[in-house]
């Protein structure tokens, strides 16, 4: 894609990771032939396994959709979990939904959300 441009964030405070979609020459939030389908927002939890992050990021590959943010925090906790949020656009309900669903068969995820906003 010309124009895109993906910034990474890697903190040391735990584990973070940012990235984000953009096109400085091309501003859809005031076109008027924008996408009109919603933003999905997935939120994982899991426990903390190098290779669940991978999978989850497969699965919009797999689609050839690039998500517009995608953060992942190791949460301190008695038990460590992972948090690795989601945000695409570019899909229907449906195929959102079924994304969601194969999250939630992956080990070792805990709990997956999906969190829907209209642009």
């Amino acid at each position: 894609m010309a124009g895109t441009v993906l910034f990474v964030r890697i903190t040391a405070n735990g584990y973070a990771l940012m990235l984000t979609q953009s096109s400085p020459d091309l501003d859809v939030t005031s076109t008027p032939d924008a996408d009109p389908r919603p933003v999905f927002r997935y939120t994982v939890t899991s426990a903390v396994e190098a290779s669940v992050l991978a999978r989850v990021i497969e699965l919009f590959t797999l689609r050839d959709l690039i998500p517009t943010a995608v953060s992942c925090q190791q949460v301190q906790r008695q038990d460590p979990e992972m948090r690795i949020d989601v945000e695409v656009s570019g899909l229907d309900t449906q195929h959102a939904e079924h994304l969601a669903l194969r999250m939630r068969n992956m080990m070792p995820v805990m709990n997956v959300l999906l969190d829907v906003r209209r642009k």
